[in-house]
């Protein structure tokens, strides 16, 4: 019990052994130490001298003979007084170096910050996210299976056009469906315009919706089923151009 305090205040377990041995036997030679403390004479030696410079023991002569002997337990304080002075300087450093650590976070700031998802539920709670994260007012852009759609979010589908509609985000798709297009699949009450493309030739089995200027959200129905969410202005305009280029293309399969 006792070597556990003393190794809380900064001994180690042969310090605390070999300060608690000189503490019982009083003044006593290296041997007799050591044989209490039941380490060896030289590593013994060794310990007593570190334990000297801590201000734990001292030296002295008797005789022809050379004793140590254990400083009263009171001088243990000076453990504690010299752990707060290194922890006070270490504050200091830390205030000094603070400038620079949040120079260095700022910049690393400004990269992409990626989050994954896991399973259905994930998928489920990254969707219901998405939609709190929308800015009023605002346009949405999409890749969409609608196969997987129907099928992972058969109960929310409405509701979430409802949360949609309500904070007033438009949506433009781009979608694929086993059974070709759906009747009325643009539809100007609902803020959603959409486009149809042929699924044998676009066989993608997820969902894409990028945010422009904010963020891309990924969903993967298959597989290792999950979504990830990228935060990047740069990236999520890099995918919107390229949504641009494929609504263009989509066009000859919606006439």
């Amino acid at each position: 019990m006792l070597e556990l305090t003393l190794g809380k205040l900064g001994l180690s377990d042969k310090e605390s052994k070999v300060y608690l041995a000189a503490l019982e036997l009083g003044a006593a030679p290296v041997q007799k130490i050591a044989e209490k403390a039941k380490i060896n004479r030289p590593t013994t030696y060794v310990i007593l001298e570190s334990l000297s410079k801590k201000g734990l023991a001292t030296t002295f002569i008797q005789g022809k003979k050379t004793l140590f002997t254990a400083e009263p337990p009171e001088r243990l304080k000076l453990l504690l007084d010299k752990m707060e002075q290194d922890i006070n300087e270490k504050k200091e450093e830390l205030v000094e170096a603070m400038p620079q650590l949040k120079a260095i976070f700022n910049l690393a700031s400004n990269k992409p910050k990626v989050k994954f998802y896991e399973g259905w539920e994930g998928i489920r709670a990254l969707n219901d996210e998405d939609y709190d994260r929308m800015q009023p007012n605002s346009w949405s852009y999409a890749f969409n299976d609608l196969d997987y759609l129907f099928k992972v979010f058969p109960d929310r589908y409405s509701r979430d056009i409802d949360r949609r509609v309500q904070k007033n985000i438009g949506v433009k798709v781009i979608y694929t469906r086993s059974d070709g297009p759906i009747e009325k699949d643009s539809d100007p009450t609902k803020k959603r315009e959409a486009r149809f493309v042929p699924k044998d030739k676009f066989p993608f089995c997820g969902t894409m919706t990028i945010n422009p200027g904010k963020e891309v959200i990924i969903y993967d129905y298959e597989g290792k089923v999950g979504g990830v969410l990228i935060e990047d202005a740069d990236i999520a305009n890099f995918f919107k151009a390229v949504w641009d280029l494929a609504w263009e293309g989509a066009g000859k399969y919606s006439k």
